[in-house]
């Protein structure tokens, strides 16, 4: 990517709990933290079941709309990446969704209840040729590297 021009990406966040809304806050201070990249992140669409959570999605955190179903927030135009943030169980259902319509993943832990449905992730984001990831953001914290240690 060429410094010089501005790269936007379109992102879809499903899931407004906590984990939902840490995400959406982190992708609006993007241009700021990381101005020298010019990536902005444009919050495009959030899917939750909540009626209060969508709404306040769009007016707390600007996305452009907000969508009970998951499913249609993935198919929405000009989504690059879809950040999983939903309950664990539906984890593996969505970010499989999400890959498949060649949409870069995002997931929080744990991507799948089982080893095989954390493996059908896997392959869902290599067969499609997109990115994924995996929230592990304690992970290098002192304290926990510390209780690893131990």
């Amino acid at each position: 990517m060429e410094m010089s021009m501005k790269h936007d990406i379109g992102v879809a966040v499903i899931g407004m709990g906590w984990m939902g809304q840490a995400h959406s806050r982190a992708y609006r201070r993007v241009p700021d933290i990381f101005h020298d990249y010019r990536i902005c992140p444009r919050l495009v669409v959030m899917a939750d079941p909540v009626p209060s959570r969508r709404e306040e999605a769009v007016a707390r955190f600007g996305f452009d709309h907000a969508v009970a179903d998951w499913r249609e927030a993935i198919e929405t135009p000009g989504v690059d990446v879809v950040v999983v943030a939903t309950p664990n169980a539906e984890h593996a259902e969505v970010a499989i969704a999400a890959a498949s319509g060649g949409k870069h993943v995002f997931c929080e832990k744990p991507v799948g209840r089982t080893l095989a449905e954390t493996r059908a992730v896997a392959d869902a984001v290599r067969h499609a040729g997109v990115q994924g990831g995996v929230g592990f953001n304690y992970r290098w914290a002192p304290m926990v590297q510390y209780a690893a240690s131990l």
